[in-house]
């Protein structure tokens, strides 16, 4: 960044370390991408993108079973339909900017499957507390954002990634910030559902915004996926939202420039 600004959650704190440890040559991935970007079908990585997501949440659907459905006619499972609502989801967020209104509207299109039997929390901030279990003890293993803070922690985030949109952003700084909005819908963890497939969504939304549609094609969903293991390792940074360790977030935020290496498909 040409010059600090003042963040109201995100922040440069770990940008110089950051820049140290990443080898990656991102300016040359994107242009590399740019000149694929007329031969690739675009619609195809959405489909892509919303299903390496869903995978991440437990999904067992994979392309070819998805397009199985779509191209027989199938009747959809829960698992196709929720698919289907995210691609909807990237669909709108692939045509708008980032605002607070559309990330709830973002939000509503991808879980109208997930929150179908509560359908007031589509599009809305949860007013209940929130903890994460581990699946196979049922142990709390993190608990988001006090229910009265979320709706302020979001505004706060939004108001941030409207300044960083501002800016004349270097890569290594705009992949820098994008993964830490990812890590902080995260932590917040602001809706009663979808809170993975949002952070992600975002995260490539926000990616957009700064560097054009060529982000779309970015496969940092199928990155994730790829490395399931150290990507809920490294975004556990604490226990619960007001105690986590941001000072440890590095790993973390390293991991997405490496989807710049996955060939495109």
């Amino acid at each position: 960044m040409n010059k600090r600004i003042d963040l109201h959650t995100l922040n440069d704190q770990w940008l110089t370390d950051y820049v140290d440890r990443q080898p990656l040559t991102i300016h040359k991935h994107i242009n590399k991408l740019r000149r694929l970007e007329p031969s690739l079908d675009f619609f195809s990585f959405l489909v892509a993108s919303s299903i390496f997501s869903s995978n991440i949440e437990g999904t067992t659907v994979d392309l070819n079973e998805y397009y199985r459905f779509q191209e027989m006619g199938l009747k959809k499972t829960k698992s196709i339909q929720e698919i289907d609502d995210l691609i909807k989801a990237y669909r709108y967020a692939q045509q708008s900017t980032i605002t607070e209104d559309r990330l709830l509207t973002a939000h509503r299109y991808m879980s109208a499957t997930l929150l179908n039997r509560n359908k007031a929390y589509q599009g809305s901030y949860r007013d209940k507390e929130v903890t994460i279990r581990n699946l196979q003890t049922g142990a709390i293993v993190y608990q988001g954002a006090p229910a009265t803070l979320v709706s302020q922690e979001m505004q706060r985030l939004v108001a941030d990634i409207n300044l960083l949109t501002e800016q004349d952003l270097n890569h290594n700084e705009v992949f820098y910030f994008a993964a830490q909005i990812h890590l902080r819908v995260a932590q917040i963890h602001p809706f009663a559902d979808g809170n993975g497939r949002m952070a992600r969504l975002l995260e490539k939304w926000f990616l957009s915004q700064m560097l054009g549609d060529v982000a779309w094609y970015i496969q940092s969903e199928r990155n994730y996926q790829r490395k399931l293991t150290a990507y809920y390792k490294n975004i556990h940074l604490g226990d619960r939202y007001e105690t986590v360790r941001d000072d440890r977030s590095l790993p973390f935020l390293l991991m997405l420039p490496w989807a710049l290496r996955l060939k495109a498909r």
